[in-house]
């Protein structure tokens, strides 16, 4: 597949693939020519991850299966140095041709998609068998075996939750787990539902439908206030409640449903403030499909047909139509940096909503991009992860009334997100592509949306991370 591509002001012709295959690794061919513009671009800083080693190559590159939900970093020897070409590798506007060569686990399709850094998601790229005689061209990344290096392959996930934080839906490849905050079902210390319930129940309830017949739990939590004993009945009652009222809303018959409480046991955060209290009195629909189904990212509740689809929120920062943009002022300091932000359409693939956004310096001076599109040190969902402190963590879509993050998974012991994650500074008068993959929503245009963040410290005090609130509209969706 080729792209031409505006590296910060050098035009490059980017050649991705093949991936050529051979012992259970797959090796990416990357080709980079300068055909215009102005500026020398290494290639192996742009589209490194420093979190990932000190090597300096395209270490950031990934290669991800959207119809298979995976994602597969650059595979690493047993001493854990990246698998890829390093060096710069700099490009020049009619300079010398750049290839690099790039290890992952062999893709299981025959087209894989590829998300490089500041340049966007190439689609469509052809996974073939290596040779016999020519091989992949591992040895001429590393003298380690095939079999031993470290190859991983992760599961994509989805988060949504309803603008108001009353429902969350988390969405992994073997579960649904759906989190309605007990605060607008019940009056405190009540099993009795409010008349807010049936709303919540609702979209609840369609995240669930979504995703087909299964073993349905419904599990009821309360904060720590008061003892055990009492919470655990009170759990118990609530969660009952809501079985009851869920069966008469949406058509359970082909799941197995349990229901039982656990009180104040299992917390969703640690803390004792207001906040972690509330997020912590819930009732949970944890639903586990049947054998051998898998679960699909579900989409946005709007999507289906019976939930409500709530109201889109008025912006908090600047907001115009995608083509024409916004203009954000990121502040560090005493410093004021301003950047362009738009986007022309964005595209439907595989079950997901791709978007590559172009940011702009405005003030013709080199500028930091840390933090501008980042949730601060934390991930989209509250864990602390400070290596994502230069991501498009906060680029989210607004559907409704439902809020769809990127789609995030699990890498080791924190999570990482499918989008831009080192999103460092930018040249005077340049632009970069940042790229947000979320999934599926209904419709033929999305709102992009990206939220002020706020956080909780200590239960004292509430402090706005993050960068500046800005809202994209009228984005049209290409199929």
């Amino acid at each position: 597949m080729t792209r031409t591509v505006d590296w910060q002001g050098l035009e490059v012709e980017l050649k991705v693939g093949p991936v050529v295959v051979a012992d259970g690794i797959g090796v990416l061919r990357l080709q980079a020519q300068g055909v215009g513009g102005e500026g020398e671009v290494p290639l192996g800083v742009l589209l490194q991850d420093p979190y990932l080693a000190s090597l300096v190559g395209p270490t950031g590159v990934r290669l991800v299966d959207l119809a298979g939900r995976a994602v597969s970093p650059v595979a690493l020897t047993p001493d854990g140095v990246p698998v890829v070409t390093s060096g710069m590798l700099s490009v020049e506007p009619e300079g010398q041709l750049q290839v690099a060569h790039l290890a992952f686990a062999a893709p299981q399709a025959d087209h894989v998609a590829v998300m490089i850094p500041q340049t966007g998601l190439v689609t469509d790229v052809p996974v073939v068998v290596a040779d016999t005689e020519a091989g992949s061209g591992l040895d001429d990344l590393t003298d380690s075996l095939a079999g031993s290096l470290e190859a991983p392959v992760y599961d994509l996930e989805t988060y949504t939750e309803q603008v108001d934080g009353q429902v969350r839906a988390r969405v992994t490849p073997e579960q649904v787990d759906v989190d309605v905050a007990s605060d607008v079902l019940f009056a405190s210390d009540q099993d009795v539902l409010g008349a807010e319930a049936d709303a919540a129940l609702l979209v609840a309830g369609a995240q669930i439908a979504a995703a087909g017949g299964g073993v349905l739990q419904i599990v009821g939590h309360t904060d720590d206030v008061a003892d055990d004993a009492y919470n655990q009945a009170l759990s118990e009652r609530r969660a009952q409640a809501v079985q009851t009222r869920l069966a008469e809303l949406v058509d359970l018959s082909s799941y197995d449903v349990s229901v039982e409480g656990r009180g104040e046991s299992e917390p969703a955060v640690t803390g004792t403030d207001d906040a972690a209290r509330a997020l912590n009195r819930r009732v949970q629909l944890v639903l586990t499909p049947e054998q051998g189904s898998g679960i699909a990212p579900a989409p946005s509740t709007t999507a289906t047909p019976g939930a409500p689809s709530g109201s889109i929120p008025d912006p908090e920062g600047p907001s115009a139509p995608g083509v024409d943009g916004v203009e954000i002022a990121a502040t560090s300091g005493a410093d004021t940096a301003r950047f362009g932000v738009s986007v022309e359409q964005v595209r439907r693939v595989d079950g997901f909503v791709v978007g590559e956004l172009t940011v702009t310096e405005l003030d013709g001076v080199d500028r930091a991009l840390v933090g501008a599109f980042a949730t601060a040190a934390w991930d989209a969902r509250g864990e602390f992860n400070p290596q994502l402190q230069a991501a498009a963590t906060r680029v989210t879509l607004l559907d409704g009334g439902t809020r769809v993050f990127p789609v995030d998974y699990q890498e080791g012991g924190s999570r990482s997100v499918l989008a831009d994650t080192m999103l460092r500074g930018l040249g005077a008068g340049r632009s970069l592509t940042m790229t947000v993959v979320w999934p599926d929503v209904s419709g033929e245009s999305v709102v992009i949306d990206a939220p002020q963040v706020r956080h909780d410290v200590l239960g004292v005090t509430t402090i706005e991370v993050g960068g500046p609130p800005f809202r994209l509209t009228d984005v049209p969706v290409e199929s």
